[in-house]
């Protein structure tokens, strides 16, 4: 017999819709009914006239869930975090735990309670990147040349060797490890399809005149890979990439092991999260809004695993 592999999010919706069969049932909680936390995702499959969306008032809602179990009803009471869970603990404790002691069995209160414990983990520039990474060893004449958002470029060849197009890129960090030999630095680069419009005057969004530098069949932007040099797009420096190099870890001294953070695969490392994997769960069009080229703005974004 075959190993079935299950993922514990779809285990989660699994069980949330084996519940919600039954006729006495219930969900309810903080988004339950509409989308603002992890929860929302194994439950957004169940019926909505079986979710009831209540505000953050753990207390009465721990309230309703007793009233509601006294009644016949069996809720599954849904917190988005433990921490939120132990608002209600002196409902949870002194009154449906008590309920069937306190009426002499009286009352037998059933209620399923569902929250998660958040992630413990702390993501860091060193642990966790959303950038593609190249680990170099032919550095250029000055190995400090290299500066964050200098625009970098390699050519893209066919199997005959003729150049068929370009993978651009914007340096994000330049880390050299050893300027002696070997020398080796460690750069990370990122790609914005503003690269490849045709006018500098477009949007970074705009795709109708995306250059013949992408794929001219797909419109897809090229990634750099461990074949050719890199060139700074001015001619200021030219670097190589190690292609013989794999791993998470180097020692380019001999008496120092440098975690790198990402696992490399023939000198390149792969983003880490993977691009338009998720939802948009909120999109707000706007007019475009002259602004001050000094002027700085907080953007402020959401991320929900």
């Amino acid at each position: 017999m075959g190993v079935i592999l299950m993922k514990y999010k779809d285990e989660l919706i699994r069980s949330m819709e084996w519940l919600a069969e039954k006729e006495d049932t219930t969900f309810i909680g903080q988004s339950v009914a509409y989308s603002g936390n992890a929860i929302y995702n194994t439950l957004k499959t169940i019926d909505i006239d079986k979710r009831i969306e209540v505000p953050v008032f753990e207390e009465t809602q721990m309230g309703m869930c007793t009233g509601m179990a006294m009644n016949g009803i069996v809720p599954i009471c849904c917190f988005p975090r433990f921490d939120f869970m132990l608002r209600c603990m002196d409902s949870l404790v002194n009154h449906l735990d008590k309920m069937q002691h306190m009426t002499e069995g009286t009352f037998k209160p059933k209620v399923i309670m569902r929250t998660s414990i958040g992630s413990t983990n702390v993501f860091t520039g060193n642990t966790f990147s959303s950038t593609k990474t190249l680990y170099l060893s032919n550095l250029a004449d000055n190995p400090l040349s290299v500066v964050t958002g200098d625009e970098i470029r390699q050519d893209v060849k066919d199997a005959s060797e003729n150049i068929i197009g370009y993978a651009r890129g914007y340096v994000v960090s330049y880390d050299v490890l050893s300027q002696t030999e070997p020398s080796i630095a460690v750069l990370k680069y990122s790609q914005d399809r503003s690269l490849y419009n045709g006018s500098a005057d477009e949007f970074a969004t705009d795709t109708a005149n995306l250059s013949r530098e992408g794929d001219p069949i797909t419109g897809q932007i090229y990634t750099i890979q461990g074949t050719n040099d890199i060139n700074e797009v001015s001619g200021k420096y030219t670097v190589g990439i190690n292609t013989s190099f794999s791993g998470i870890t180097t020692n380019p001294t001999g008496n120092k092991i440098v975690e790198l953070g990402v696992e490399f695969e023939n000198g390149v490392a792969e983003s880490e999260i993977n691009n338009e994997s998720g939802d948009i769960i909120y999109l707000d069009n706007r007019s475009l809004i002259t602004r001050d080229e000094r002027q700085k703005e907080d953007v402020k974004i959401i991320l929900e695993f």
